[in-house]
C-alpha cells in the first residue's frame, strides 16, 4: 500500500460497532509492520443483530480530490410498514 502512493480505503465489517480510523498510521511491529502506512483508511462498519436500526454505507469516491478521494455518509433506511 505505501509503494502504491495514493490513498487507500479498507472496509470491513460483521457484527462491529462503526469505527474510522488510520490503524497503520505509525507502523504495527506487532503484526509485522515496520514502516508507517499513512494512506490507509480504514471504516468498520456498523453491523449484527445487536444494532437496530440497520444501516448502510454510502462510499463516494472523487479521484479529483488528491488529498481524501473518499468520503462516505452513513444510512438507516426507513422501514416500510
Amino acid at each position: 500500500m505505501l509503494e502504491f502512493g495514493h490513498p487507500v480505503l479498507l472496509l470491513e465489517g460483521d457484527s462491529h460497532d462503526f469505527k474510522v480510523d488510520n490503524p497503520l498510521a505509525s507502523g504495527d511491529p506487532a503484526h509485522g509492520v515496520t514502516t508507517p502506512v499513512p494512506n490507509l483508511t480504514r471504516i468498520v462498519v456498523q453491523g449484527g443483530s445487536a444494532h437496530f436500526p440497520l444501516e448502510y454505507l454510502r462510499v463516494t469516491i472523487d479521484p479529483r480530490q488528491k488529498s481524501s478521494p473518499f468520503s462516505w455518509e452513513r444510512v438507516s433506511p426507513t422501514l416500510a410498514p
